[in-house]
């Protein structure tokens, strides 16, 4: 069951793992909708949107970085 504005997850407050973020990043490569990677990882959708946005800034920050 989705969650709903106001209700809590099971995961809030809970770190972000490395597992946890990259089954988010498959499971959105993969064309899972953001309920269904929520509800898969036991987190608002707000939280999974919000981390996907920030790894992805991460990345492009790496990727953007000069070598040397």
């Amino acid at each position: 069951m989705p969650f709903t504005i106001g209700e809590s997850s099971p995961n809030r407050l809970k770190p972000w793992s490395l597992e946890d973020e990259a089954k988010l990043q498959d499971m959105r490569s993969g064309g899972s909708s953001w309920s269904v990677v929520a509800k898969a990882l036991g987190r608002t959708q707000a939280a999974c949107e919000s981390r996907y946005a920030t790894l992805i800034k991460k990345r492009r920050a790496r990727e953007d970085a000069p070598i040397g």
